[in-house]
């Protein structure tokens, strides 16, 4: 049986990082830093969310904001804290609007 497109092009890409990790190893020096929106976690508390990020190598989270209320939810000393003892930085706060905010919205 012939290997499907997306495998074709699967191993095309894995040959050429395997050339480029062999002839250029210096651009491939920093890795990744990959974040994670908490929204994909519901409501778990933040310690839970911060915890599993932590354990998959995950180090920087966006926050999402409060669209329920006038501040973003959190409390900052204690959201650093919690962070912090897990190693997660804030990567953002996401934006979020309501009817109150909402410039889409608003009359013309």
């Amino acid at each position: 049986m012939s290997k499907q497109n997306y495998e074709k092009k699967n191993e095309a890409l894995r040959q050429q990082f395997i050339a480029l990790k062999k002839q250029q190893p210096k651009r491939l020096k920093n890795r990744l830093n990959l974040s994670w929106s908490n929204w994909g976690f519901g409501i778990e508390p933040l310690a839970a969310s911060a915890a599993r990020l932590a354990k998959h190598g995950v180090t920087f989270i966006e926050l999402h904001g409060n669209h329920y209320g006038p501040d973003l939810g959190y409390q900052p000393k204690e959201t650093l804290k919690i962070l912090g003892d897990h190693g997660v930085q804030v990567a953002g706060i996401c934006g979020m609007f309501s009817p109150d905010n909402d410039l889409t919205l608003s009359p013309s």
